[in-house]
């Protein structure tokens, strides 16, 4: 076990895990630091504060549930990336690791504050993008399959779940492993249409 202050000053004690090394442990932290005060004000960037104790509490239930998820379904060749987003995600949205100041806590500005950082940490981890341009282009537009819904604004709902509604860790994971997929299609769409201009 390794100590390391945290940005907000207090020692924050990593432990060795077998799905989050030392140096992902390390680095996450520092990123959700990083996220909160790039998202927060600038008059506002010593009013934010990271729980070393929250995020390393936070951490030692996501080992235990990929350890159980891992085990349950029998998943020999390893834990998917979505699932183990999903269990992060859950496990970061439990625990309050980003506090706020008094002076800026009834700031609209601030409103679901944390859920906004840990969107952006998965979204990092996962090397997507829950706001990407071609998504939202398609916001409200009618499917072309003939039904008549339209498409949905994909971060809204995970933010709308996040913050008002019941989920789970592997609910969780079938919308990442989702994503990943999701995101893939419009890297590959994305370069067939630079070919074709440039053909």
């Amino acid at each position: 076990m390794l100590g390391s202050p945290t940005p907000s000053g207090e020692t924050t004690y990593f432990m060795a895990t077998q799905f989050f090394p030392d140096t992902f442990q390390r680095g996450v932290l520092a990123k959700i630091a990083q996220f909160a005060r790039e998202a927060a004000h600038s008059v506002d960037k010593d009013r934010i504060f990271i729980s070393g104790k929250a995020y390393t509490d936070a951490l030692a239930e996501a080992e235990f549930d990929a350890n159980f998820l891992r085990d349950r379904r029998g998943l020999r060749n390893g834990i998917s990336e979505g699932k183990l987003a999903g269990v992060l995600f859950y496990r970061f949205s439990r625990h309050r690791i980003v506090h706020l100041g008094h002076e800026i806590v009834d700031d609209p500005h601030y409103e679901h504050f944390q859920e906004k950082v840990i969107v952006k940490i998965i979204g990092s981890l996962l090397n997507v993008n829950f706001n990407d341009e071609w998504i939202r282009s398609k916001i409200g537009n009618k499917r072309p399959s003939g039904l008549r819904n339209n498409f949905q604004n994909l971060y809204g709902e995970l933010m709308y779940l996040t913050c008002r509604r019941h989920y789970n860790q592997e609910s969780l994971a079938l919308f990442f492993d989702t994503y990943v997929y999701l995101s893939h299609a419009i890297d590959e769409i994305r370069m067939l249409e630079s070919k074709l201009a440039h053909s």
